[in-house]
């Protein structure tokens, strides 16, 4: 055995929603922090996928394959995706020629992919996230959209 950690969820086999979010490691840790304070979940299924919404947007497949099991097996009532700044799935921030024209188009795929899984997922509640960095890039500040 390499270690032994307490199970926080014997017993329990529903969550509180689907979190889908960039793969990104400088980004995924603050998510889960993002989730835990502002919406006070601590059970939530965390799908990771290169660009988030880019992946309902152009690979419906594993998106809905993904919440669906989420909410199939896991019964979330809350579906939430996440995009951020700088996102390489998307080319990067030097695709766009400045921070605003960046968030716009995250608002438009964003709201895309809402449109998407609030047709798919009749019922559930589906919230948009964009996490932007502040300008000077020390903190992640995460918007509703």
């Amino acid at each position: 055995m390499l270690m032994s950690i307490p199970f926080a969820h014997n017993g329990q086999h529903t969550c509180r929603g689907a979190v889908m979010t960039c793969i990104d490691f400088r980004f995924w840790p603050a998510v889960a922090e993002f989730i835990k304070s502002h919406f006070g979940w601590d059970s939530y299924d965390l799908i990771t996928v290169p660009g988030a919404a880019k992946t309902v947007n152009e690979d419906r497949t594993l998106a809905i394959d993904s919440l669906t099991v989420s909410c199939e097996l896991h019964q979330a009532k809350t579906l939430v995706i996440i995009n951020h700044a700088d996102c390489g799935a998307y080319g990067g921030a030097k695709r766009f020629a400045s921070q605003a024209a960046e968030e716009e188009f995250h608002r438009q795929a964003l709201g895309e992919a809402r449109a998407k899984l609030s047709e798919e997922f009749n019922g559930k509640k589906v919230i948009t996230i964009f996490a932007r960095l502040d300008d000077a890039g020390q903190n992640i500040e995460f918007v509703e959209v």
